[in-house]
C-alpha cells in the first residue's frame, strides 16, 4: 500500500511553519499505517 500526499496549496507549501505542523502529524499517520 503506498501513501500518496495530499496536495496542497502553493501559499501553504512556501510558509515554513505551515510545512512544518503540516510535516509532523503525516509522519505519524504514515508510520501508524505501514505499521498495521
Amino acid at each position: 500500500m503506498s501513501v500518496k500526499e495530499p496536495t496542497l496549496p502553493k501559499e501553504m507549501l512556501q510558509n515554513p511553519w505551515m510545512k512544518g505542523e503540516l510535516r509532523r502529524p503525516m509522519m505519524l499517520i504514515i508510520k501508524a499505517v505501514k505499521s498495521d
